[in-house]
């Protein structure tokens, strides 16, 4: 099993302080309950986690390891050129523009 990059591991550690600052109760209500390990995406960034407002829409949170933008942007840079290599449908120059 390969070992996840540092700021990942990281990112994880931030995930459990939210979980355990956050009430069974309002994890419940997000959705994010702790037995529904399915809400949690690894990526390079950090973890997604799928939660539910209370109006039932779907939406997603980013947790990193740190609060420095720059560190997202580069990492965003970064991981680029692997998102137009192993998803090509999302090419900007294959896709209308949206602005």
């Amino acid at each position: 099993m390969s070992k996840l990059p540092k700021h990942v591991d990281d990112a994880f550690d931030n995930v459990n302080e939210l979980m355990e600052s956050m009430t069974t109760q309002g994890q419940k209500d997000l959705d994010i309950y702790e037995d529904k390990f399915d809400k949690f995406h690894i990526t390079n960034f950090g973890i997604v986690l799928d939660m539910k407002n209370s109006k039932g829409k779907r939406f997603s949170v980013l947790v990193t390891d740190t609060d420095d933008i720059n560190t997202f942007r580069r990492r965003i840079l970064e991981g680029a050129d692997g998102i137009r290599e192993n998803f090509p449908s999302l090419d900007t120059d294959n896709v209308v523009k949206l602005h």
